[in-house]
This record gives structure tokens, sequence and C-alpha cells, in this order.
């Protein structure tokens, strides 16, 4: 008998033709029909209040905060700052809005590539997922400071098998 609510919202603008940053802000501190801050929700998991104030200011969570830069090297779509990455339900790793109890969003401070062409697609990511907010003191029973690494590649789409030969007459 309990109703959860999240706003979540996202800023995305182009810095330069290849350059984009984009910021997520999300609110979901607390249980429908309680007041304020009353019954506090997800508010130790992957946050960063935007200022140290009280009232809306004070339970508003900036989740993604990255810089994405396009073609780097000629090939590589990058990601730098804190963001989501994966899909909800990948069975290896997802960062982002859960749909779970308490409506948990998580993220990651990482570096993420991505390069795809006609035959393959590929992702790779390093970095650390955070269950705490940016800039607090370290509490060994809340903070679990995860390196995170790995690489995906897919194939794409196969050539076509080749249509077989006749056998030349003998």
């Amino acid at each position: 008998s309990t109703v959860m609510t999240r706003v979540v919202a996202g800023l995305g603008w182009d810095l330069l033709d290849d350059v984009h940053a984009k910021i997520t802000l999300r609110k979901n501190d607390r249980a429908w029909g309680t007041q304020g801050a009353a019954g506090q929700m997800n508010t130790t998991t992957n946050d960063q209040a935007i200022s140290g104030a009280t009232g809306l200011f004070g339970t508003t969570f900036i989740n993604e905060a990255s810089v994405k830069v396009d073609k780097l090297f000629g090939a590589l779509d990058t990601t730098v700052g804190r963001q989501f990455w994966g899909n909800s339900g990948d069975l290896i790793a997802a960062w982002g809005p859960k749909n779970n109890y308490g409506l948990y969003v998580t993220a990651i401070d990482a570096v993420s590539a991505m390069y795809a062409n006609d035959m393959i697609e590929f992702a790779g990511i390093a970095g650390k997922a955070v269950d705490a907010p940016i800039g607090t003191a370290a509490n060994a029973a809340i903070v679990n400071d995860t390196t995170a690494t790995g690489i995906d590649v897919g194939v794409k789409k196969l050539p076509p098998p080749s249509e077989p030969q006749p056998m030349p007459p003998s």
C-alpha cells in the first residue's frame, strides 16, 4: 500500500559540433503521501545533491554529468563522467534507472567508448561504481567502490553465404 514516485529530467546540449554535454537530475526522496523529506528513499546511492540546502534543491540529485566526444581518433564515440551505461535487465552490468521498490537509480563514474560499423559493434568501459555521494567521507558500512572494466563485442551481420559453384564436368 505504498506508492513510490520518481521524476528524472535530462538535459543535453552541443558544446561543439562533435562535443556534447549531458546532465540528468532526479527527485524521488519520498513515499507517496509523506511530507517533504520524510520517508526518504535512495539518498545514499550514487547521489550528489544539487546543494547542501534543505528543501527542493537539497533533495534533488545529479545522476549523470558527462561529456561525449563523437568519433574521437576518427572512430570512437567516447563519454567521460558520471553516466548511465547498458540497458535495464542486462545480465552482466547496467547502470541507470531501476524499476524496483524504491525506484533506485545507479550510475558509474567512467570512461566509455563505442565503435560500430556494418559488421561489428564494440563497447568498452572503465570506471568506478560509487555507492556514496561525491565528496562525502567514506563510511565502510555503506561505501562499496567497485571498479568496473569490460568490453562487449558483437557481430551485427555476417556476409551472406556464397552460392555453391557447380562442379566442372570431368
